[in-house]
């Protein structure tokens, strides 16, 4: 019998096949197989179907037919056995036939296997031939009558081999299903040896193989330690006998081995929880089957004391079947819950002896049937103790308020139950005043009653008002206060206090205390009267950023101003008083105040609702393109400040003020209308050539239109001239050259200006001007005389410059290589870059 688990498949199930590993049969026997299921699930009930599948040989060939399923119920923790007879035929071939047992259940995916032998010998054991060699084994031994053995008690038998053929051959001895009985069977278990009788009659040991010569008989002696974990039943191993000279002759017997039955079962009770107060205390069996057979056992609990039975045992079973050779124990867990009324529990504690009666189904003899427990019912916790002194304090304690309170109370006083602001924040462009209620109990014995309001420093921000009660409630606060059950309530009492500011108002009751006057104050939280909002700039800009000089010096053309102010104190017909609102302009070298005109360029925008403020309401006031009849070029940046009214005391003003961004005007542009030498534009360039003793005059006129105070200069010589004018430029006759600038600057200080160069050499020719974009070279007259139109003191000739070196002079042209001026002689003017250098 074997003992076998699967483990890693998805039924708890524990299987014992009888007989065990590999099977030997002979052809013709009926072999019953029985095997024993045990349920390891604690609590699940299961419906197995057990099966035989499949016997077939090497070469898929099938024995017999199979015997029919056969289905079992288990309940958790319990056991069952199930029997298949399979008949084998007489026609059976000798072999090793491959067999599986399959367990499983309704809606199991994964089914447990067993992958079995079944060895098939042939029913003649004879040999076919009369020169085949043969063995017998000693002891004798069969399945009826088996060599009984201990657990770990050697066996030793004995082959004798008949060589019964004319050649000298060589055996070898194995047992092939040892592993398969065994499933841990170690080698050494296993000792062979062999014993050869040579010729001379002398003996030989050898371990490799037993050599016998035609006719001999040698022994083969083997050793069997049966393993100390074998599980008690009948094993059949297969001595089989290889021949070198018949490789194919199969040579195979049984023998059978009864292991003797081991009963060594140890059982202990531990205690998990024995102190207890009013959960149930917990104890566990633990029971180790060291022996080789199954043991079933029964347990009952019951108290040591008959005449006491105030536990309740609730074991977890009351049966369980040990598998045998286990590791871990069997575990039985018992409950032991003490009387549940708290009213029992002694004060002192209290022990309850148990007694747990283990029996054998079998009814094999245990070392310890009787297993006993304490469990110990805690004594109650000091507190308890206390909650009963207090109990006992507190009656005494309550007999003695009801006296007091029946015959030694003092009458009450007055009080002040409440005392609170109807709100805590009020807002002073409501109009509303701060408004008080109170609760003031024992109104019989009031005097009066007196509010008074207090800044944080006590001083007093609303005048006192006293309210005199010894004539029942005042005649001006009969709308406002009831009295219920001597209570007196008041609400919605109107005070004095509307200015903006912070407030804590007092309330002093004055009543009679036996044959004295006494007094009471009680205190409000700070009331808050928010100040009516300052006005606020939204925006502030300019129409525009950039604006350019008016040329007919019209203000309408201007800058123009545009804002928007919010909550500002202005009436009906947007009138504003000028130290309230206003508004200048700041340059670089002035100041501007100027005056706004509301009812021309304002509006007031309906944006806040109307309050029952008299006279004055707070709006938003609109105010666009306001002129401010600035216009003369330059930068500007204009300020608009508000000086709103406050209504609380020793404080001043806030200036409200916003500024713009920087805004310019630029000047009316530059332009030079004419600059013309003896009556022609201008060109880049002049060449005279002059006699030693001859002097030439140039008459040199110009016109510039711009913005006034522009700055006009006539370059090197004589400096500032008027915006129109002419002067006579006269030429000394030294190899020269000079440049003549008319310079233009307005008051931002840009600077235009146009450019001519003028050279002199000592030759008498011809005045020639040197080809300058392209323009015809001609000869310049000296012009008639013309009367002087330039002040006095302006000069009429420039002072010589210095003899220019001239070594790169270019060539002079002739008259047909200069193509026809353009129509704008001014747009050939020069830039600096390209002007020629100045003399040294």
């Amino acid at each position: 019998m074997t003992y076998l688990t699967e483990n890693q498949q998805t039924l708890l199930l524990s299987v014992i096949t009888d007989p065990a590993g590999e099977i030997v049969r002979q052809s013709g026997e009926k072999l019953t197989l029985k095997v024993t299921v045990f349920n390891q699930y604690t609590e699940k009930n299961l419906l197995i179907r057990v099966k035989i599948d499949s016997i077939k040989d090497s070469n898929q060939r099938n024995l017999c037919e199979l015997p029919p399923p056969q289905r079992i119920g288990l309940n958790a923790g319990n056991s069952g056995e199930v029997e298949f007879t399979i008949q084998i035929p007489n026609h059976a071939l000798p072999g090793v036939y491959k067999y599986s047992l399959i367990l499983d259940t309704d809606g199991t995916e994964n089914p447990i296997i067993y992958e079995r032998n079944l060895v098939i010998k042939s029913f003649v054991k004879s040999s076919k031939k009369e020169i085949d060699p043969t063995f017998t084994i000693k002891p004798h031994s069969t399945s009826s009558t088996p060599i009984a053995v201990e657990p770990g008690e050697k066996v030793n038998l004995t082959i004798t081999v008949d060589n019964r053929s004319e050649r000298v051959d060589k055996f070898r001895l194995i047992c092939p299903d040892l592993n398969l009985i065994w499933r841990d069977f170690l080698k050494d278990n296993l000792q062979i040896k062999y014993i050869n009788n040579n010729s001379n009659s002398r003996l030989f040991t050898s371990h490799e193989a037993l050599e016998l010569n035609p006719g001999e008989q040698g022994e083969i002696l083997v050793e069997l330690t049966v393993p100390f974990n074998s599980i008690a039943g009948t094993y059949s191993p297969t001595i089989r006998i290889y021949s070198d000279n018949h490789e194919q002759l199969t040579l195979l017997d049984l023998f059978y081995l009864k292991v003797k039955e081991k009963h060594d079962i140890d059982i202990f009770m531990i205690t998990k929880i024995g102190k207890v107060q009013n959960l149930p205390g917990l104890y566990q069996i633990q029971i180790y089957n060291k022996g080789n057979t199954i043991r079933e056992l029964e347990f009952t609990v019951e108290s040591a004391e008959q005449q006491d039975q105030l536990c309740t045992y609730n074991p977890q079973t009351t049966s369980v079947k040990i598998l045998p050779q286990q590791i871990e124990p069997q575990i039985v867990d018992i409950e032991v819950e003490p009387p549940k009324s708290w009213l029992k529990r002694p004060f002192y504690g209290r022990l309850f002896n148990f007694t747990v009666h283990v029996q054998d189904k079998q009814k094999i003899a245990l070392i310890n049937p009787r297993l006993s427990g304490v469990l110990i019912w805690e004594a109650r916790p000091w507190w308890h103790f206390l909650i009963l002194a207090l109990i006992i304090l507190a009656l005494l304690t309550g007999t003695g308020l009801l006296i007091w309170w029946l015959f030694f109370k003092a009458k009450p006083s007055a009080e002040i139950l409440q005392f609170y602001p109807e709100n805590v924040i009020y807002k002073e462009i409501d109009n509303k005043p701060i408004t008080l209620n109170w609760q003031v109990s024992e109104i019989k014995k009031v005097k009066n009653i007196k509010i008074v309001g207090l800044s944080r420093d006590g001083n007093i921000t609303s005048a006192p008002i006293t309210y005199n009660f010894e004539q029942g409630i005042p005649q001006e606060l009969t709308t406002d206060c009831n009295i219920e059950k001597q209570i007196l309530t008041c609400q919605n009492i109107i005070t004095d206090a509307r200015k903006a500011g912070k407030y804590n108002f007092e309330m002093q009751i004055s009543y009679e205390q036996g044959k004295i006057i006494a007094s009471k104050t009680q205190k409000t939280t700070q009331i808050i009267i928010e100040p009516i909002p300052q006005p606020e700039i939204i925006t502030f800009k300019p129409s525009q950023s950039q604006y350019q000089e008016p040329e007919d010096n019209n203000v309408k053309n201007g800058i123009h101003l545009s804002w928007i102010i919010n909550q500002i104190n202005v009436n009906d017909q947007l009138q504003i008083k000028e130290k309230e609102l206003s508004l200048t302009g700041k340059s670089a070298n002035s100041e501007i105040k100027i005056l706004v005109d509301t009812k021309k360029y304002c509006q007031i925008a309906q944006t806040i609702p109307k309050t029952k403020i008299p006279q004055t309401i707070l709006k938003t006031l609109i105010c666009e393109n306001v002129p401010t009849n600035v216009i003369n070029p330059g930068e500007y940046i204009f300020e608009l400040a508000i000086v709103p009214k406050t209504t609380v005391s020793n404080q001043e003003p806030k200036i409200i003020t916003q500024r713009t961004q920087s805004i310019k005007i630029q000047p009316i542009p530059t332009k030079i209308i004419d600059f013309k030498i003896d009556g022609q534009n201008v060109l880049p360039n002049y060449i005279f050539n002059l006699d030693p003793q001859q002097k030439k005059q140039l008459n040199i006129s110009w016109q510039v239109k711009g913005t006034k105070n522009i700055k006009v200069e006539l370059l090197p010589s004589p400096g500032t001239v008027a915006n129109n004018g002419q002067i006579y430029y006269t030429l000394s006759p030294t190899n020269n050259k000079q440049t003549i600038t008319l310079q233009v600057t307005n008051p931002t200080g840009e600077i235009t200006s146009k450019s001519t160069v003028v050279e002199t050499v000592l030759n008498p020719e011809k005045l020639i001007p040197e080809k300058a974009n392209d323009l015809p070279e001609t000869t310049l007259k000296t012009p008639p005389k013309l009367p002087e139109v330039l002040p006095s003191k302006t000069p009429n000739t420039l002072p010589q410059l210095p003899e220019q070196k001239n070594k790169n002079k270019p060539p002079r042209k002739t008259p047909q290589e200069i193509p026809e001026p353009p129509e704008k002689p001014e747009n050939n003017i020069l830039p600096p870059a390209e002007l020629p250098p100045k003399s040294q």
